[in-house]
């Protein structure tokens, strides 16, 4: 659209804050996942990490209490946190090891593996993170 409407509103989204990307850390201790989620249509319900490309997905505690309640647009429609561990028992034998979330709203959306093409705007594919045994 000329006007510019269409990127006004984003997307649902899951972002992987920690650890970065590229980064190295001891899988002989737990790992600890954070980052930030938000949808503008649909309250998030759940957000989901996987160790292995979406085979399977375990379920990071999002931190809705954190959400301030007289917000003018509703305790789940802002950006809200998550964090989830990643026991080092999952880790055992890995050199290395990608971290992808995805995000759930309550209509039973789910935040895609990729993103569809909006020039660059607008991406709302899975956040992933890739990291290294130190150990």
């Amino acid at each position: 659209k000329s006007d510019g409407s269409h990127i006004q509103r984003l997307p649902m989204q899951s972002i992987i804050l920690s650890p970065e990307n590229g980064c190295s850390k001891s899988f002989d201790e737990d790992i600890v996942v954070e980052g930030v989620t938000y949808s503008a249509d649909s309250p998030i319900t759940r957000v989901e990490i996987s160790l292995n490309n979406g085979k399977s997905w375990h379920k990071a505690i999002l931190r809705t209490n954190e959400v301030i309640k007289d917000d003018a647009i509703g305790p789940y429609h802002g950006w809200t946190r998550f964090h989830a561990t990643v026991k080092k028992e999952e880790l055992q034998g890995l050199q290395s090891v990608k971290i992808a979330s995805r995000a759930v709203d309550s209509n039973g959306n789910v935040q895609p593996e990729k993103s569809e093409q909006h020039r660059g705007y607008l991406f709302n594919g899975w956040s992933q993170v890739q990291i290294g045994n130190s150990a």
